[in-house]
């Protein structure tokens, strides 16, 4: 329990000096009044302030002055505060460092000292500072630490710089009367002594107003009153003399203490049998207590360490009994009233029933979610395995199921997951699932353990061309489609048209034999029943339709322009079949003579081939029998079997007439050798067109 103690000022002597206190928990009255004649003594020989408020911008806290004010009057005050050595200020000013509080509803606020309360703050090495507080209302509470940064004692006055100004608002002075200080907040069991010890009194009586007026506590002559009843009310006392009376009373609350039931037993699951498990203690909070607001609770292994708030225990979620079987847990409410409940640690065995409960869920892999649908991860809905649970048990149990990941999580109930839409992103392909099953009623596990095994089935997989070419120069021969890697054996194959129309299943082949265009869809179903599905489009294609062919010869580039029609995609050869084909219809620098064109359709739908005239003639030739250029023609002509070509010499005489089809001059002319020289030709063609040139004859 704890002591409070509370002093009464001088009755019968008149002071315009007060005392401060140096801890927040005593705090004292301050106002500024309007003679400025009073004054505060501040403190010396302290360190520093409590742990506990937010100080703001004081860096330091020596020889803190804790006092509260009240405002009496509606309005803005201004305010100066002044620290010297002097209790009439006309000695050294000393460095005076501030924060105020506020607002707030009553003066007992030490546990509320926090940055959002703060109105103002200085640490400026100054023995004048000021502050403002505005808007303030009638019986706001403020709360001033004032410092003493030089240790020296002295004193301390409040001056309202405003006060009388139109809009000006003011303390209130009253509070600095009271006899029995502050009013008290304390917890029923609490001892609280009052001290209304006054200077010259001979006598005293005590009152209690507990709500019907004041009554006198018979037989209290004493200066000071014990209160061990725990009775909340206004308590004064009446100190007199001989010739006077003076009363003074205090408002002294009991709160209640937390409504807690104690002793509990806390129960756990037993995941190996070995009567060793984690417990995560905070679950007990709510067996613990209904109030409202919520209590605080800490843990503590010993009773006396739950008495004075030390020893805290700090891994709440996996406590292990290994390490208490008992722990202590300290239930504290607003007003800082406590109790202690004993929670004892035990370890469940799981019920019989769920021993063989084991559920398997499979589901395809898909991509709806994470764009991969081979990454083994999908969406489960298990969320039915709690009905089924439920139906082992009776009905009239308060049965909880809940799923998690892992055993850790399952023990300390924290990460449950969402039955009804699980992604297995930590465990791809297989997962298993731990089910724990506790009774609400008593806090009994029933069952825990992997009960639950996810399996993700993997999608068929092949491939299919993206296009395929029905040629209709072989109509009513159908097109062949089908997968590129068939695993048949594994999986049924659908076939349907662009309009859904199912065209062929089959657990044998993949093939499909169409004779239109257009797209169609293949699906693959696997054993497990997924499915994949793909589309490959059928386009028209056909061999080539040579339109013409366009050639010019006698020149320095001879060249052949290949022209056609048709819905293929087509290259060129010249020549050979089996060359490289190109995909230019014009062939350049073509030599004279008789050439076949060929023209392939890219999409395999075949090759048709024409041959095309050249004509070209050598510009000299060198008939010395050896094989190379023993003779002169023109070439190409052999498509025009009834061309005439003759050749002259220098002075326009016909020296040979040549047929397209022999093999051409030697050289000679009546059996006698020409000499080398330049001779002349004339070329009248089949086709009408006449060709003159000339050439050289050399001999070597």
């Amino acid at each position: 329990m704890k002591k409070l103690f509370v002093v009464l000022s001088l009755l019968f002597s008149s002071f315009i000096g007060f005392s401060q206190s140096s801890s927040c928990d005593v705090i004292e009255p301050f106002c500024s009044d309007e003679t400025a004649s009073l004054v505060f003594e501040n403190t010396t020989g302290v360190n520093a302030a409590e742990v506990g408020p937010d100080y703001g911008c004081l860096t330091t806290t020596p020889n803190p002055a804790w006092f509260f004010l009240r405002i009496d009057t509606v309005g803005d005050l201004n305010f100066n505060i002044i620290q010297n050595t002097a209790q009439d200020f006309t000695g050294t000013g000393l460095d005076v460092d501030f924060i105020c509080y506020g607002p707030f509803t009553s003066s007992s606020e030490c546990n509320n000292l926090t940055a959002a309360n703060t109105v103002a703050c200085s640490y400026l090495p100054d023995a004048i500072e000021n502050f403002d507080i505005l808007n303030a209302e009638i019986g706001q509470i403020y709360v001033l630490l004032i410092t003493n940064f030089e240790n020296t004692p002295g004193w301390i006055q409040l001056q309202q710089t405003n006060a009388g100004e139109s809009g000006a608002g003011l303390t209130d002075c009253s509070i600095l009367e009271s006899f029995l200080g502050s009013d008290i907040d304390a917890c029923v069991g609490d001892e609280i002594t009052l001290d209304g010890t006054t200077e010259g009194a001979t006598s005293y009586k005590w009152f209690v107003d507990t709500g019907a007026g004041f009554n006198e506590i018979l037989g209290e002559t004493n200066p000071m009153l014990e209160i061990t009843a725990s009775v909340s009310g206004v308590y004064q006392v009446e100190a007199s003399d001989d010739m006077n009376s003076d009363t003074d009373d205090v408002i002294v609350t009991f709160h209640a203490l937390p409504n807690i039931t104690t002793p509990i037993d806390l129960q756990q699951c037993d995941d190996d049998t070995d009567g060793i498990s984690d417990f995560n203690l905070r679950e007990v909070e709510s067996l613990l207590t209904n109030d409202d607001p919520a209590p605080t609770f800490t843990y503590h292994l010993t009773l006396a360490d739950a008495d004075t708030n030390t020893g805290l225990i700090t891994n709440l979620s996996n406590f292990s009994n290994t390490t208490a079987s008992q722990v202590f847990v300290r239930v504290e409410n607003q007003f800082e009233c406590y109790d202690v409940a004993t929670v004892n640690l035990q370890v469940s065995t799981t019920d019989a029933v769920m021993a063989n409960l084991m559920l398997n869920f499979n589901e395809c892999d898909n991509d709806l979610i994470d764009d991969d649908d081979s990454n083994g991860i999908t969406t489960f809905d298990f969320s039915d395995v709690t009905n089924t649970i439920l139906n082992l048990f009776s009905s009239n149990q308060n049965i909880l199921v809940s799923y998690y990941e892992n055993t850790t999580d399952a023990l300390a109930e924290e990460n449950a997951l969402d039955a009804s839409s699980y992604r297995n992103g930590n465990s791809p392909f297989t997962q298993q699932i731990v089910v724990r099953v506790d009774n609400q009623d008593n806090n009994a596990c029933l069952g825990l353990g992997f009960h639950i095994t996810l399996v993700v089935d993997p999608l068929p997989e092949f491939d299919l061309a993206d296009e395929q070419f029905l040629c209709l120069n072989q109509l009513p021969d159908p097109l062949t489609i089908m997968v590129e890697n068939p695993e048949e054996d594994n999986y049924t194959y659908e076939w349907r048209d662009q309009g859904g129309v199912l065209l062929s299943v089959s657990s044998t082949t993949s093939l499909l034999e169409v004779t239109s265009t257009g797209d169609y869809f293949v699906t693959a179903i696997s054993g497990s029943d997924c499915k994949r599905t793909k589309k490959i489009t059928v386009v028209n294609s056909n061999v080539a339709t040579i339109g013409s062919i366009d050639v010019i010869d006698i020149s320095q580039n001879n060249t052949i322009t290949v022209n056609v029609t048709g819905e293929g995609d087509y290259e060129f050869a010249l020549n050979d079949i089996n060359d490289v084909y190109q995909d230019e219809n014009i062939f350049e620098n073509v030599i004279g003579g008789i050439h076949t064109v060929f023209v392939r359709d890219k999409n395999g739908c075949g090759i048709i081939s024409e041959e095309v005239s050249v004509i070209s003639f050598p510009k000299f030739f060198t008939p010395n029998g050896d094989g190379f250029n023993d003779r002169w023609q023109v070439s190409g002509i052999g498509f025009q079997p009834t061309s005439k070509i003759y050749i002259f010499d220098n002075f326009g005489k016909i020296i040979k007439k040549i047929d397209p089809s022999d093999e051409g001059w030697d050289g000679s002319y009546r059996g006698n050798r020409m000499p080398t020289s330049d001779y002349w030709f004339k070329v009248t063609l089949e086709d009408g067109r006449l060709l003159k040139g000339h050439f050289s004859l050399i001999r070597r």
